[in-house]
């Protein structure tokens, strides 16, 4: 047997089991991660007056985004 092969077989199943686990771990604390991120990333300033206001996305029938838009923009 070649050093090279001595114990192979038995690290490359740890580091299988440890990568698993590594995405296990991430996994279950995906929620307060994904919250963490978002705290980090938003931005806490005033709105300020603008040109145009883009609403992304589909409206429901009261037409709430809509009318949020239209607010803002009054500003």
């Amino acid at each position: 047997m070649r050093r090279s092969e001595h114990g192979g077989i038995f690290f490359r199943l740890l580091f299988l089991l440890g990568f698993l686990a590594f995405f296990a771990f991430i996994y279950v604390l995906r929620h307060p991660l994904m919250r963490l991120a978002g705290d980090l990333w938003m931005v806490n300033e005033p709105a300020t007056s603008a040109d145009v206001i883009v609403v992304l996305g589909d409206d429901n029938y009261a037409g709430d985004r809509a009318f949020h838009a239209a607010e803002l923009y009054r500003l």
